[in-house]
């Protein structure tokens, strides 16, 4: 998913290890693990650690499960920790708290909506993991900075209070319907769960729709040549979905057109 090499820091010096994809994980667990063995010893983090990045659950929801279940399995065979980055799909955002609920980590990292536009990040750490990072071991000039914890407090507040979650899937199910049915022929199928979806084209044309829709007021984001994505705010009401279905409908026309 990701190219290039990862930095960390270590005793002093940066290293750089390749960023690993669950699904190379899985294909070759023993000797990924043994490279990360290669640089990582005990006092770093007290295990070895394998960092599972850029797992599409835009695929398939099922699938992304399976995997992350499998990866849980080798994690544990290899006594390294599992840690899932839910900065993205993390608080509400798919309809749950967490994408990755039903599966074990020892690490969970998150952000962007924890706060609701103030910045605010977070790590979770459960088990074994909860006593590795002790008093001392880092330091931050903003670390539990109180008006950021202050909001993200009141966003757990409020998507639990207002139904949000609920609300994402419900809004899913909409758009996943609506989205072809309004696409002039244009959107072969919806993938995603709850406000993190994707509208799949039937050709890659992405870009021509981005613009459009950009035009028409609706930031999306050609993340494939066949693949528009969207992130809506979970707070979106009726009339917004409605008016963005018609702004939709207008520059897929407009693409689709052009096209003929």
């Amino acid at each position: 998913y990701y190219a290039g090499l990862l930095p960390i820091a270590y005793r002093g010096r940066e290293l750089y290890l390749p960023q690993l994809s669950i699904g190379r994980l899985v294909e070759n667990p023993s000797d990924i693990v043994r490279q990360i063995n290669t640089y990582l010893s005990a006092p770093v983090i007290d295990a070895p650690t394998a960092l599972l990045t850029g797992y599409d659950f835009l695929t398939d929801e099922a699938e992304a499960i399976a995997s992350l279940m499998q990866a849980r399995g080798i994690a544990d065979e290899h006594n390294a920790l599992l840690i899932l980055d839910e900065v993205q799909t993390g608080i509400g955002r798919t309809g749950s708290w967490l994408a990755s609920q039903g599966v074990r980590a020892d690490v969970i990292t998150l952000a962007k909506g924890l706060g609701g536009g103030i910045p605010v990040g977070a790590v979770i750490a459960v088990g074994r993991a909860a006593s590795l990072f002790t008093p001392g071991s880092h330091g931050s000039t903003f670390g539990g900075n109180p008006i950021s914890c202050a909001a993200a407090l009141a966003v757990l507040d409020a998507i639990e209070a207002d139904g949000l979650m609920a609300r994402a899937t419900s809004a899913f199910e909409l758009l996943a319907r609506e989205l072809p049915a309004r696409s002039h022929g244009m959107v072969s199928h919806v993938r995603g769960r709850g406000l993190l979806l994707a509208a799949v084209l039937a050709q890659p044309n992405s870009a021509d729709l981005e613009r459009a829709l950009r035009d028409q007021g609706l930031i999306v984001n050609a993340v494939a040549p066949d693949a528009i994505r969207m992130a809506p705010p979970l707070v979106i009401t009726d009339a917004d979905l409605a008016e963005a279905l018609d702004r939709w409908d207008a520059a897929c026309a407009t693409v689709a057109k052009a096209a003929a």
